[in-house]
């Protein structure tokens, strides 16, 4: 019982930081209807298309977003464009930018 005791707020805690670490959620059945594909579709394309363990270890050393400033990685629009051929890069940024989390504020 006492080992419970300090457990529980252990558990808490970690648990708090585990989902702060993940942040707000891109909503992505909007994202899906506003561009013409089906969520899991868009969902697929993502996990097919994203960033190595590796680079995201070396972008985040380096302070810099692991496919740059460059806007959509081509091979993730093809992907989509594969389930919707109207999408371009830009229709697609511009509706990831409409999108994207507020960062909060910084103290």
């Amino acid at each position: 019982m006492k080992h419970l005791i300090y457990a529980l707020p252990l558990i808490a805690l970690t648990t708090g930081a585990a989902f702060a670490q993940n942040g707000p959620r891109l909503p992505m059945n909007e994202i899906a209807s506003e561009i013409g594909v089906s969520e899991a579709q868009l969902k697929q394309c993502f996990k097919d298309n994203a960033p190595s363990r590796e680079e995201m270890k070396a972008a985040k050393e380096s302070g810099k977003r692991p496919d740059g400033e460059r806007g959509p990685n081509p091979e993730l629009i093809s992907c989509l464009q594969e389930h919707n051929p109207e999408i371009t890069a830009e229709s697609f940024k511009a509706v990831m930018k409409e999108h994207r989390p507020e960062r909060p504020a910084q103290n």
